[in-house]
């Protein structure tokens, strides 16, 4: 069976209606950092700890936590119109994903929009471990 590069979508309007819209869709690969195996209690203490310290999305449970400049890579930093960058973390039923893709808040397609590098992916994981830590969670 071979994978359609188009997806269709059930699209809800402003007015009430419904249609369908389709897109093409491009295979991305993301790497994460995947906690599972939490309970509803763990999920709501990380839900707490990111609305104190991470932007809510407009997508319930997904959180965005800006970078500092100083760990931009060069392409990032010189690119002052992208600006703020940014990592995605998503809180599930019972599990929590935070992405080493790091973002731009202002455009979805550029070059400076690229995987972690090692001091970005320590402050991603520093992160992560950091908001275990203060709620107490062993995972």
């Amino acid at each position: 069976m071979t994978k359609s590069k188009y997806q269709t979508w059930i699209l809800s309007f402003e007015n009430g209606e419904q249609g369908l819209g389709f897109f093409a869709v491009r295979e991305i690969l993301v790497r994460q950092y995947l906690i599972d195996e939490l309970d509803k209690r763990q999920i709501e203490q990380i839900a707490g700890y990111l609305r104190e310290h991470a932007q809510p999305s407009s997508v319930e449970g997904l959180f965005w936590v800006d970078l500092p400049d100083d760990l931009l890579a060069e392409v990032q930093y010189t690119h002052e119109n992208c600006k703020p960058f940014c990592f995605s973390i998503e809180v599930g039923e019972d599990c929590v994903k935070v992405e080493f893709l790091i973002r731009s808040k202002q455009t979805l397609h550029c070059d400076c929009i690229q995987y972690a590098s090692k001091a970005q992916r320590d402050f991603i994981l520093g992160f992560a471990e950091k908001m275990l830590a203060e709620k107490g969670i062993r995972a």
